[in-house]
C-alpha cells in the first residue's frame, strides 16, 4: 500500500490493501483517487472520467486500463447505494483524494480541473442523472472548490431553513460533514476562507440551540470582525439569522469592520526578445520599442506605489538569466507584493507553449521540415507554472505573443491572473504606429490603461480589443485567464476579492487625494467618509447607498472623470479619426464641458499603420 495513503482504521486499511492486491497496476489507484472526488458514481460519470483524464498536468499518460471502471464499482472500496448508484466509502475517499492532491504529477490543479470537468457532466448529460438529490450533492462539491463563496452562502441558506422550520437539519449535517473532510486534507491558501466561516458560525449556532450558551459565545466570538447586521452589510455579504441575544455579545464595536488589505510593492520583470543568436527566428522591430514604452508607463501607472523594474533585452534575456531572475522575485515576494512578468517577442503555441529566448536553438532533419527539435533557450509553461507556485503575493503575467493559454499559472489561485496577446490559434502582430513598431497587443493595452488606470483586468483586456480591432483591423483578440475576482480585480491591483467595486472605489479615492485613514476605522466607515469630502468638493447632491450595485458603478464613473481630468483646466483628447461617429464625438464634447465646466476638444486623430509581422 502506498505510504501517503493513510486510511482511518483498520477495516478501511483492510479494504484498500485487498483492492490493490487484485489491481496492483499503478492506473487503478489513480482512478480510484480522481473518483474519490465524487460524492456519488454511476457507471457512466466514471466512464466520462476514465476518457476526460487520460494524462497527468505534465502531459503524461495514466495508463489507466478500460476494465478499472468496472473493477472499481465493484471492488470493496465501493458500495451501492441504489440502483446503478454508488459511491468510495466516505472514510476512504479523504484519503484517497488527499494521495492525489500531494502527489506531484497532479496537484491541487487537478481537483480545480475536476470540479470543471464535473460542473459540465451536470449541466450537459442530465438525462444520465439518476436523482435531484444526486445532481444536487454533486454540484455542491465542484462549487465548494470553485466557487468556495456561493458554496458557503448555500449551508447558510440551510441552516436558516431549519431555523424557520422549512427544512430537515440533515441537509445541514452533509454540508458540514464534507467541510470538514476537506478541512482536513486542504493546505492552507490564506485569506479568508468562506467555507470555514459558514461552517464555525453554523455550529456555534447548533451549540446555542443545545442549550450550550458559553460554548456557543466562544466559537461565535472569533467571528465578529466577519458580521455586519441591517444595511451595513455589503452587497456580496452571506446572511443568515442569529439570536439578537447572542449577537449583542458577540456583533463588533463602531468602525469594526475587514480592515483593507495592504498595498505592498510591485515588482516588475519586464524580458523583451527580438533576435536570437542563432538567427534562426526572424528578427523583430518591436519588443525593444515595447519594453521602452511599458518602462515609462509604468511609473505613471503604478504612482503612490513602490516600484521595483527589472529589464532583460536580447542578449540578457537568456534561459538562465530569466529563470534565474523570476525564482529570485517568487521567493522574496510577500503576500502583499505584486509581482509581474512581462514578454514581448516570438513564441510557440501549437502542440507545446513556449517563449522563445535570446540563446534559443532548435534542430530540423532538413530546411523544409516542419517538425523541430528544441535543444535550448525556451521557457515552457509548465516549468514557469511549477516556479510561480511558490509565490506567495500576487502575479500577473502579460504575454504579447501568441504563446497564450492556461497553462502558464495555477488559475485556481485567485492571486494569478493572465493577459494574453490573442486567443488560442490566433497570431500576434506587430505594428508600425508612426515612425515606430510595437506589439500590437503592448500598444494596446498601455493607451487603454491610460484612459482607466485602476480599471478591473477584465475591463482592460476587453477595451484593449476594441481598440485593437479598430487600428489595425487584424484577427487578434486578447485574453484575460483567472479566476472570477481575479478578473475583476485592478491591473497590478489586490485587496478584497469578495468586494471588486469597493476596492477599485477605494483606489480611485486615493487618486483623486480624498482617501483619509484613520486608526481602527474600517473598509465602509472609510468610504463613506470619504466619499462624502469628494463629494463636497464636486458639489454632488446625489446621495449613493454603497449597498447598491447601480450606485456603486455611479460612484465610480464620477471619480474616473475626476481623475482623469485632475489638475486641468481645459482638455483635448485624442481618437481614432471615426467618420461615422462624428455626430456622437461632437455630443461627448458638449455633455463633458457641461459635466465638468472646462473647455473640451476631442482630436480626431488619423492612423498610420506599416506593415505586420507575426510573432
Amino acid at each position: 500500500m502506498p505510504q501517503a495513503i493513510q486510511p482511518k482504521g483498520a477495516i478501511d486499511a483492510n479494504r484498500l490493501e485487498r483492492y490493490l492486491k487484485r489491481h496492483p497496476g499503478e492506473g487503478y489507484l489513480w482512478l480510484a483517487g480522481h473518483a474519490a472526488f465524487f460524492v456519488a458514481l454511476t457507471p457512466g460519470l466514471l466512464y466520462r472520467l476514465w476518457v476526460n483524464f487520460k494524462d497527468d498536468e505534465q502531459g503524461a499518460p495514466l495508463d489507466i486500463p478500460l476494465d478499472a471502471v468496472a473493477n472499481l464499482l465493484n471492488s470493496p472500496l465501493c458500495r451501492e447505494l441504489g440502483q446503478g448508484v454508488y459511491e468510495i466509502h466516505e472514510s476512504l475517499r479523504a484519503p484517497l483524494l488527499n494521495h492525489l492532491r500531494n502527489t506531484a504529477r497532479f496537484g491541487s490543479p487537478r481537483l480545480y480541473r475536476l470540479a470543471k470537468f464535473l460542473l459540465a457532466y451536470l449541466d450537459y448529460c442530465g438525462d444520465e442523472l439518476p436523482s435531484p438529490a444526486f445532481a444536487e450533492a454533486q454540484r455542491w462539491t465542484a462549487e465548494a472548490y470553485l466557487k468556495p463563496e456561493l458554496a458557503a452562502q448555500r449551508l447558510l441558506d440551510a441552516f436558516t431553513e431549519t431555523v424557520d422550520g422549512k427544512a430537515a437539519a440533515s441537509s445541514v449535517e452533509v454540508y458540514l460533514n464534507w467541510i470538514s473532510s476537506r478541512g482536513s486534507t486542504e493546505g492552507g491558501s490564506g485569506g479568508v476562507d468562506p467555507l470555514a466561516v459558514a461552517e464555525q458560525l453554523v455550529r456555534g449556532m447548533r451549540h446555542y440551540q443545545k442549550g450550550a450558551r458559553a460554548e456557543a459565545i466562544e466559537v461565535l466570538k472569533e467571528l465578529a470582525e466577519h458580521i455586519k447586521t441591517g444595511g451595513s452589510a455589503s452587497p456580496s455579504a452571506y446572511r443568515t439569522k442569529i439570536p439578537e441575544d447572542i449577537l449583542e455579545l458577540i456583533k463588533p464595536g463602531p468602525g469594526v469592520e475587514v480592515e483593507l488589505e495592504p498595498k505592498g510593492a510591485v515588482r516588475a520583470l519586464l524580458v523583451a526578445v527580438g533576435k536570437t543568436a542563432s538567427g534562426q527566428m526572424p528578427e523583430l522591430a518591436g519588443p525593444p520599442n515595447d519594453l521602452q514604452l511599458i518602462q515609462e508607463e509604468l511609473k505613471i501607472l503604478l504612482a503612490g506605489r513602490t516600484l521595483e523594474v527589472t529589464t532583460l533585452a536580447d542578449s540578457a534575456a537568456t534561459y538562465d538569466a530569466v529563470f534565474k531572475q523570476w525564482r529570485e522575485m517568487v521567493e522574496q515576494a510577500k503576500p502583499e507584493d505584486h509581482l509581474l512578468f512581462y514578454f514581448s517577442g516570438h513564441a510557440e503555441n501549437k502542440e507545446e507553449h513556449y517563449l522563445i529566448l535570446y540563446d534559443y536553438q532548435e534542430r530540423r532533419m532538413s530546411k523544409v521540415e516542419s517538425v523541430r527539435t528544441v535543444t535550448g533557450g525556451a521557457i515552457y509553461d509548465n516549468e514557469f507554472r511549477e516556479v510561480s507556485a511558490a509565490c506567495k503575493g500576487y502575479i500577473t503575467l502579460v504575454l504579447d505573443t501568441h504563446a497564450g493559454g492556461e497553462g502558464w499559472l495555477g488559475l485556481s489561485n485567485d492571486k494569478n491572473v493572465i493577459l494574453s496577446a490573442t486567443l488560442p490559434g490566433q497570431m500576434a502582430y506587430e505594428q508600425r504606429f508612426g515612425e515606430t513598431t510595437h506589439g500590437l497587443f503592448s500598444k494596446a493595452l498601455l493607451e487603454v490603461l491610460g484612459e482607466g488606470r485602476y480599471r478591473s483586468n477584465k475591463w482592460v483586456a476587453r477595451k484593449a480589443g476594441e481598440w485593437m480591432k479598430k487600428s489595425s483591423g487584424l484577427q487578434q483578440q486578447p485574453l484575460v485567464l483567472g479566476s472570477p475576482s481575479a478578473r475583476r480585480r485592478g491591473v497590478a491591483g489586490q485587496g478584497l476579492s469578495g468586494r471588486p467595486n469597493i476596492d477599485y472605489l477605494l483606489d480611485l479615492l486615493q487618486a483623486n487625494g480624498y482617501l483619509e485613514r484613520k486608526s481602527g476605522q474600517g473598509v465602509f466607515t472609510l468610504l463613506e467618509t470619504s466619499w462624502a469630502r469628494f463629494a463636497g468638493a464636486y458639489s454632488l447632491l446625489e446621495k449613493l447607498d454603497f449597498s447598491n450595485a447601480e450606485d456603486l458603478e455611479k460612484a465610480v464613473n464620477y471619480l474616473e472623470k475626476a481623475l482623469l481630468f485632475k489638475g486641468r483646466d481645459g482638455l483635448s483628447v485624442a481618437v481614432p479619426f471615426m467618420p461615422e461617429a462624428e455626430r456622437e464625438l461632437f455630443q461627448l464634447e458638449l455633455s463633458l464641458e457641461e459635466l465638468l465646466s472646462i473647455p473640451v476638444h476631442i482630436n480626431r486623430k488619423k492612423q498610420d499603420d506599416g506593415d505586420q509581422a507575426t510573432r
